[in-house]
């Protein structure tokens, strides 16, 4: 019997040889008789002298290839052996070899079966009658030994004409079936030859794959029968069953000829059958025209096992690939404008062949939002990366996928950016992965427990909005995109987490510190878990313990209770009911399980009786010596590992704990708190206010709490952290100055000291109230007005912002200075600006203190309510929120908004309306009105533009519009503002501003008959009126459905104003008087109103004189007089008959007509004048004047001169030509 010495572990076993076997024996020896027997039948051997055989052949053809297998040199245990073949006629103990030879001569022929040392195994005589070629059969049942043999025809052995046959033992296999699977593999059978078993020592032998000697059996010649046991995992370096072709020999010590004593009799197969399976682990992104994409593809055969060691090449790409964990490899890949990229695996199993498979992944074009993730394993177990890294001193993790609890893998989102990237940007991008992971660092992900393992990606992308000019946040509209890609699914049990119980417990998850627990438990569910997965108490292993910030073991972190009565520190804490030794995993973070109970920070066992209740998992009397969640950086660490059972094809189990959950901090673990007591006192100066006004740098003093340390300050506004506040030890306790807020609430002062260890935090706590100054603001708006902020800025406009704040507690001055105002616009979720404003000086307010104009404009890419904020920057630099305003666009009406364009062109009268966004009238606004023609009649293709209304103080302007074509026209209003000028944009170039604008279209009507009057309304004055003076004022309207083109009044035409009024004087005479008043349009109609007005003189009370230049009618007191000759004016100067002005003023005339000297008496007044002299003398006194003159036989007095001289007052009415003389 042979064995096996390299592994002590799996020796040979013998089968003994029983029922169903001495049935297969005695078979065997019937069979075997029959055989011999038919090998008899041959003809009997006559011992006689050979005639001449020339030629002895085999009357069957040799196969195409070998038929003969031997080992030369033989292997040895660990040594291969190499497998040699030829061609060669191959008969087993008991076959007939049938043949023919050739002769020249009649007679007996013999022919011999010679071994390899002349010995006459067995002979045939055939007797012939003559020359040529006869049959014969020879018999092998005297065959002793395998190996090479001769037909000859004479007694030496291997002469020219021999022939070369091999003959082997009969054996039948009654285990030949090798499987793929772990322990060892067993063949049995039995070696027999045609009379029986051998009656020589037969050695049977089988080899791995590899050549190398797997076991051996030393065959009983009484019995044949032989049992081969050896592992099924060969010399290799690795710990799997070998698969492959294993190789049957037998050597029975004859001969070292051609088959070296060692000829194969039977090829055994463990070779599975498989396929491969190409897979991308997560959706694939890969992008045409793209280079360095990353993809990471699965390998698997039908049954879902990963299959390590493949090669590949790509189609279509370019670039590397690595194998990161086993059946997993990640691409980095180039790749052009092509439809699809074609990965191409190949893998060669180790018994031979070649199995391929290629997964075809189509491209994507580039777009707007193009992501990708890369998702590695650096850091697996060798070979496949450089591995582990240390995540603290108990445990160290490897990388692994697919995504395994305990193991981390590397994880990087991205995106390449968009195909047009002129027009669109990547503003932001993040990314988040979900699912029970801890994110250690860097890109690296701790898998923690089951559950769904995803990536949730978004982006921001700005397109430009205007094309001409530079992307920016002014200059963008916003897309957003979202996208989750699932990473894994993680199936395992489900961990509940860590509960606590007990009287001393906070709730049932905290406890403080130094507390005993009075049960701690650990849930487990196995619901949904994979099948070979056991996690039902009491299959589960439970590690606990602490580390440091540094990832060091907290020495003695727990005090428990144990059954004999006694507590125990200690700094691990094992549950292992089954006595696991290990995860039997190699790239686990933990290789080496303890047995349950508490060690120390060294390994060592402090104590076994822990208190554990199995079912389930329960620690009862437990004590935290250390808090979670303080500055000294603890941390609670339990992880659970259940039980999985795998068995292979041969029913092997295999025995593996992996981890099924890792929990960090599970509960929380209180220091003992200890609660210290000050009085604070709040300084403004010198003032102590009961509360902290926002905005004015404050001190705040307490008195001295004890701590046993220096502690810790924090300041808070309402949860909100607060920096840059001065903190000082003082004589009496502490000092915290600077204090500068920007919002009402509560201000809190939170002081803490920790003792060594963290156990004991000693902590005070001090609330103050903060309230915000009062706030009044106010408007100035372009009219001049000012009026209560209604929350809104007219956009494009600058107005003016008055604010006056106000110390609520009535302590504070805001008027000493010190402060201004500051705007400001907050971007919109996409980091787009949704409005630009600025801030300017007013006239008369310094520094922005109390006023500021503000200027605002609206993002014409977003579709929201701009908003602009307004603070109040205190002396100290708080910036508080005083209100905000909406911008809101000025408004533009004109009235009507249908006009007729007729030819010929008549005008309408147009009204225009501007007001701001609070409904005020915009004054000194410039009204433009342009079109361009659209549809109607009028000069194809003409622009027209006009300009020069302007509004007046209440937003209003009025035109008398005739429109030149028919069409749109756009009523625009410019009041003059200016773009802010922020980081350098051109605002006008990006297509901002404010749309100061109307409408109104003129519309053509063809020539018609127009048989409609005007409409015509008098006025003024009622008829039937009665009036006292000379002179009355006609006023009134007139309209037409066309166009009013004249009005007269008494004959007279008057202007007709834009809005259709009109006004003029009548002269009356004394009694009744008629007006008559006529509007006419183009079509010739006429309207006619007539007004009667009585005109009566009333008493005089002096002398008035109503003279009319190139008019014969004077009035004297209202009496009507004829004058002889009509007042004219020569040299700028009035003239009018002596006489006229004479008698009315009751003067006396005297003429002295050898001078032509004129003297003119009245009372105590005397003007001397002469015809032709330019100078007069009036009461003594010499007037220059211009001379007068004799006209018609009338003369001609310069009327100033006569009328001033008597005392008299001139009136010159300028417009009506109307002299009028008043004496009192």
């Amino acid at each position: 019997m042979g064995t096996n010495p390299r592994k002590e572990t799996k020796t040979k076993k013998f089968i003994a040889l029983k029922g169903g076997e001495e049935f297969m024996r005695k078979f065997l020896s019937i069979f075997l008789t029959v055989m011999m027997l038919l090998s008899l039948i041959a003809p009997f051997r006559v011992q006689t002298a050979n005639a001449a055989i020339t030629a002895i052949n085999l009357t069957y053809s040799y196969p195409s290839t070998n038929n003969l297998s031997y080992y030369n040199p033989v292997p040895g245990f660990g040594t291969p052996g190499t497998l040699n073949g030829a061609i060669k006629a191959v008969y087993t103990m008991g076959d007939v070899i049938k043949g023919t030879f050739t002769t020249d001569a009649s007679g007996a022929h013999t022919i011999y079966l010679l071994d390899e040392n002349n010995n006459v195994i067995d002979s045939v005589t055939v007797t012939v009658p003559g020359s040529g070629t006869y049959s014969f059969t020879m018999a092998t049942s005297n065959v002793r030994f395998d190996g090479h043999y001769y037909l000859s025809a004479d007694t030496t052995a291997g002469n020219t004409g021999d022939v070369e046959v091999f003959i082997k033992y009969n054996i039948a296999f009654t285990q030949e079936t090798l499987q793929n699977c772990a322990g060892s593999q067993t063949i049995s059978g039995v070696v027999y030859r045609a009379t029986g078993y051998p009656d020589v020592a037969v050695d049977v032998y089988v080899t791995y794959p590899d050549n190398t000697l797997a076991g051996w059996y030393h065959v009983n010649p009484t019995s044949g029968f032989f049992t081969i046991t050896f592992p099924a995992d060969g010399p290799d370096s690795d710990t799997l069953p070998d698969v492959g072709y294993f190789r049957v020999f037998v050597r029975d010590g004859y001969s070292t000829g051609l088959d070296n004593d060692a000829i194969v009799y039977k090829t055994l197969s463990n070779v599975p059958s498989i396929s491969l399976n190409l897979q991308p682990y997560i959706t694939p992104f890969i992008y045409k025209n793209t280079n360095s994409q990353p993809i990471v593809l699965v390998l698997t055969d039908q049954s879902g096992n990963y299959i390590s060691g493949a090669t590949f090449t790509l189609t279509n790409a370019s670039g590397s690939y690595f194998e990161i964990s086993p059946g997993f490899y990640r691409f980095v890949i180039n790749v052009g404008n092509v439809v699809d990229v074609r990965f191409n695996a190949s893998y060669s199993p180790s018994w031979g062949g070649t199995l391929t498979k290629t997964l075809i992944i189509n491209t994507r074009d580039l777009g707007v939002f193009n992501p990708f993730i890369d998702i590695n394993a650096p850091l697996a177990i060798p070979p496949y990366g450089n591995g582990p890294w240390e995540l603290d001193s108990v445990q160290s993790v490897y990388d692994k996928l697919p995504c395994t609890i305990g193991n981390s893998f590397y994880l990087e989102a991205g995106y390449y950016d968009p195909k047009d990237s002129t027009n669109y940007t990547v503003h932001d991008f993040s990314y988040e992965v979900n699912g029970p992971v801890v994110d250690v660092g860097d890109g690296w992900y701790l898998v923690t427990g089951k559950g769904k393992i995803s990536v949730s990606m978004s982006a921001i992308i700005w397109e430009k909005a205007n094309k001409d000019q530079p992307i920016s946040k002014y200059n963008a509209c916003c897309h957003t995109f979202e996208k989750t890609v699932d990473i894994c699914e993680v199936n395992s049990c489900t961990v509940g987490g860590v509960t606590l119980s007990g009287t001393n417990i906070v709730d049932s998850t905290t406890v403080e510190v130094g507390k005993k627990v009075d049960r701690l438990s650990v849930s487990v569910d196995p619901t949904g878990a994979p099948a070979d997965l056991t996690c039902s108490c009491p299959n589960y292993v439970v590690l606990m313990y602490m580390v440091n910030s540094q990832g060091s073991l907290v020495p003695n972190a727990f005090t428990v209770d144990t059954w004999a009565g006694t507590t125990a520190k200690g700094s691990v804490i094992w549950y292992n009911p089954q006595g696991a030794t290990g995860p039997n995993i190699p790239d686990q973070p933990i290789q080496t399980f303890k047995p349950t109970g508490l060690y120390d920070a060294s390994g060592s066992l402090v104590e076994t009786g822990l208190k554990f209740g199995d079912c389930p998992f329960n620690l009862y009397g437990i004590t935290f010596n250390y808090p979670t969640d303080t500055s000294c950086g603890y941390q609670l660490v339990v992880k659970v590992f259940g039980l999985q059972r795998t068995f292979d094809a041969c029913g092997n189990m295999t025995v593996k704990y992996p981890m099924i959950a890792e929990l960090f901090d599970p509960i929380t673990v209180l220091p003992t708190v200890k609660k210290l007591s000050a009085t604070a006192t709040i300084w403004e100066g010198a003032q102590d206010p009961d509360q902290i006004l926002a905005g004015v740098s404050t001190v705040v003093d307490i008195t001295d709490p004890k701590f046993s340390g220096t502690p810790t300050w924090k300041f808070y506004l309402n949860g909100k952290s607060v920096s840059g506040i001065g903190v000082s030890q003082t004589d009496t306790g502490w000092r915290f100055s600077n204090i500068c807020l920007n919002n009402a609430g509560t201000f809190k002062i939170y002081g803490y000291y920790y003792n060594t260890g963290c156990t004991v935090r000693e902590e005070v706590t001090i609330e103050l109230k903060v309230v915000l100054p009062d706030f009044t603001v106010e408007l100035g708006l372009a009219d001049g007005s000012k009026i209560p902020s209604d929350g809104i800025l007219t956009e494009g406009f600058t107005e003016s912002v008055f604010v006056t704040p106000k110390d609520p507690r009535g302590l504070h001055d805001f008027g000493t200075g010190g402060w201004q105002l500051d705007i400001g616009v907050k971007d919109n979720d996409c980091g787009l600006a949704p409005a630009v404003a600025c801030a300017s000086n007013l006239p008369g307010v310094c520094c922005g203190m109390g006023g500021i104009g503000i200027t605002g404009w609206d993002n014409p890419c977003l579709d929201d309510a701009p908003m602009v904020d307004l603070y109040f920057v205190s002396e100290c630099g708080a910036r508080i929120y005083v209100t905000s305003f909406k911008l809101v666009t000025p408004t533009v009406k004109v009235d009507p908004t249908e006009v007729p364009f007729t030819i010929p062109a008549t005008p309408t009268h147009l009204t225009f309306e501007v007001k701001d966004a609070h409904g005020h009238g915009v004054p000194g606004a410039t009204i433009t009105i342009s079109g361009v023609t659209g549809f109607g009649t009028g000069s194809a293709g003409y622009t027209w533009t006009a300009s020069g209304a302007v509004t007046d103080k209440t937003g209003h302007a009025d035109w008398a519009f005739v429109p030149p074509f028919s069409g749109k026209y756009v009523v625009s209003a410019d009041v003059g503002a200016e773009f802010c000028r922020v980081e350098g944009v051109n605002f006008g170039a990006l297509g901002w501003g404010v749309s100061t604008s109307a409408s109104f279209t003129a519309v053509y009507k063809a020539p018609e008959k127009d048989t409609t009057a005007p409409t015509l309304t008098v006025t003024a004055p009622e008829d039937g009126s009665t009036v006292n003076t000379a002179t009355v004022k006609v006023t009134g309207t007139a309209t037409d459905n066309v166009g009013v083109t004249l009005v007269v009044v008494n004959d007279v035409p008057v202007t007709l104003l834009p809005d259709g009024s009109f006004a003029t004087t009548v002269t009356l005479v004394e009694g009744a008087n008629t007006i008559v008043v006529k509007a006419f349009d183009a079509a010739g109609n006429v309207t006619t109103k007539s007004v009667k007005v009585t005109y009566k003189i009333p008493a005089p009370t002096g002398t008035k004189i109503v003279l009319k230049i190139g008019s014969d009618i004077m009035t004297v007191n209202g009496r009507v007089v004829q004058l002889d000759a009509a007042p004219e004016i020569k040299e700028g100067r009035t003239f009018l008959p002596l006489r006229a002005i004479a008698e009315a003023f009751g003067a006396q005339v005297t003429w002295v007509p050898e001078t032509q000297g004129i003297t003119v008496v009245l009372g105590n007044n005397q003007i001397g004048l002469q015809i032709g002299n330019n100078t007069a003398v009036v009461n003594g006194n010499v007037l220059s004047i211009v001379p007068p003159y004799i006209k018609n036989g009338r003369t001609m007095v310069p009327i100033r001169v006569i009328a001033e001289g008597f005392g008299a007052q001139v009136e010159w009415d300028p417009v009506n030509y109307i002299v009028t003389i008043t004496m009192p």
